[in-house]
């Protein structure tokens, strides 16, 4: 199974990238369904795609709201540069733009949008017709729906971590009614996340929880799930690299048969990451009704690490639960919820730490401390980076004649050529020597593995070996970039005929 994460932003990207994802999805600066979100414009998105490529990370454009008949034109030169990108996918929700792009753009696959709410196996089954490669089904999905759907053979794409929407995917007009924000125009202001009043008393009453699937991997796999996909293109990097990294792990431990639940240790990770209501295993795990909301809040519910002991003017005395360290985002939770950064020095659970409180806050004895941010947790994450690739070389330097390096990871290669080998005098040219130099690969992606050497009696500087390391990388992760998922591109005229006025 892929796992998709988000990518809000190039730092987002590169969490992704360096916590194991096989894929990522962004938007491209217009019609996506996250208008809030960073985005990438025509330059971005494709050092964005060649990046990807380079770690063979697969990538999704989303072009997934609703479109208008005079932006027709637009869609076109958007799915234009999209091709032109190289991206591997582009995620659709209009069925005007999925024409648009089967009819101008045939060679990228055509993904369908959860907006597009397909939610069951005649969805499905219409989208493979229609020449679709994968369906984005719908949140609310049961595991025996999203089993049916992939039995008609298209690849399903189901979200196993993140926010919720209240009402059914792409269906929902109540921002939309409410305050004109479209969430299929990519606005949506999130009405269901505020508060109401029912029944005398007020609460979040519209207001999901997110979800948690990462201990149901295997029920997804046997329900032949393709794509396993991490909600959060408006969330923080270090949540993109946390997420990511526990279902890699997930997902690796599951294909070498040692799967195992995860831990409290690994749980509270997610949660201090970013949770709403604590988790819910969502309608594919059988939550259904009062278990699919929190009416309690609407916002990161973090981490409890203490209750308030002492009170006294602008500080709190809170006896700790958990460890606190300077940096960290806290939330004092009494008669109302105050939150503030904690300056002062680390403090272990069961010390007592004195918390300074911004000017006009109150707190009361035995209130609740909540962490919403570890700033530990942020440091840990952002520091994770991509294993290096592995490469193997081959040194030819014979005297007389051009100095050559070849450089492999196994399934591409390059070459590169420098000056004339001059015959040693002193010091020849050793496997060891050379490696010393070769070896210096800290500032690319690559790191040598193995190295062979033809030619005795040879000598090459310090200098001329570095430039063909140099040359010879630049060149394989230009054969690893183009390689990938090659494909052809070229984005075929509008059709006057089809899409009269546009062109």
């Amino acid at each position: 199974m892929e796992l998709l994460a988000p990518a809000g932003g190039r730092d987002s990207l590169l969490a992704a990238i360096d916590n194991g994802a096989d894929a990522v999805y962004l938007g491209y600066t217009a019609f996506g369904a996250r208008a809030g979100a960073g985005n990438f414009n025509q330059q971005e998105l494709a050092e964005a795609v060649r990046l990807c490529h380079l770690h063979q990370v697969r990538v999704h454009v989303t072009v997934n709201t609703l479109i208008k008949e005079r932006e027709l034109a637009e869609v076109y030169r958007v799915l234009g540069l999209v091709d032109a990108s190289h991206a591997d996918a582009v995620i659709l929700q209009d069925l005007g733009a999925a024409a648009l792009a089967r009819d101008c753009v045939p060679h990228i696959a055509r993904h369908a949008s959860t907006q597009m709410a397909i939610h069951n196996r005649q969805g499905a089954a219409f989208l493979k017709r229609e020449g679709f490669q994968r369906a984005v089904l719908a949140r609310e999905c049961s595991l025996s729906e999203i089993a049916l759907a992939a039995e008609t053979g298209i690849e399903t794409e189901v979200f196993v971590h993140g926010a919720m929407c209240v009402g059914m995917s792409g269906q929902c007009l109540l921002s939309s009614m409410a305050g004109g924000r479209s969430g299929n125009r990519g606005r949506c202001a999130q009405p269901c996340r505020m508060a109401y009043d029912f029944d005398g008393r007020r609460g979040y009453w519209l207001s999901p929880r997110d979800i948690l699937l990462r201990d149901r991997l295997p029920q997804l796999q046997k329900a032949g799930v393709s794509a396993l996909k991490i909600e959060g293109r408006l969330k923080r990097p270090e949540y993109v690299a946390v997420v990511t990294r526990a279902y890699r792990k997930a997902l690796d431990a599951l294909a070498e048969g040692r799967f195992m639940p995860a831990s409290e240790e690994e749980l509270t990770g997610l949660r201090q990451a970013f949770h709403r209501g604590g988790f819910m295993k969502g309608y594919a795990g059988g939550d259904e009704d009062a278990g699919v909301i929190d009416p309690t809040r609407a916002g990161h519910g973090g981490v409890a690490i203490g209750r308030v002991t002492g009170v006294r003017p602008g500080f709190v005395q809170v006896f700790l639960e958990k460890d606190l360290s300077d940096g960290d985002g806290l939330q004092l939770r009494g008669r109302q919820e105050e939150e503030l950064t904690y300056a002062g020095p680390s403090c272990k659970a069961g010390e007592t730490a004195l918390v300074r409180l911004r000017e006009g806050m109150a707190s009361g004895i035995w209130d609740q401390v909540a962490r919403l941010v570890s700033a530990d947790q942020a440091v840990r994450a952002l520091a994770a980076k991509a294993p290096a690739i592995p490469v193997d070389a081959a040194l030819y330097a014979v005297p007389g004649e051009p100095a050559s390096l070849t450089v492999t990871d196994g399934k591409s290669s390059a070459q590169a050529f420098g000056e004339m080998v001059a015959s040693a005098e002193t010091k020849p040219l050793t496997l060891e020597t050379a490696g010393r130099s070769l070896g210096k690969t800290g500032d690319t992606p690559f790191a040598l593995r193995g190295l062979t050497l033809k030619g005795e009696g040879g000598f090459l500087p310090v200098a001329a070996l570095n430039a063909l390391r140099r040359d010879a990388l630049n060149a394989l992760a230009e054969k690893r970039i183009t390689s990938f998922g090659q494909r052809e591109t070229g984005c075929f005229p509008l059709p006057e005929a089809v899409y009269p006025g546009q062109a």
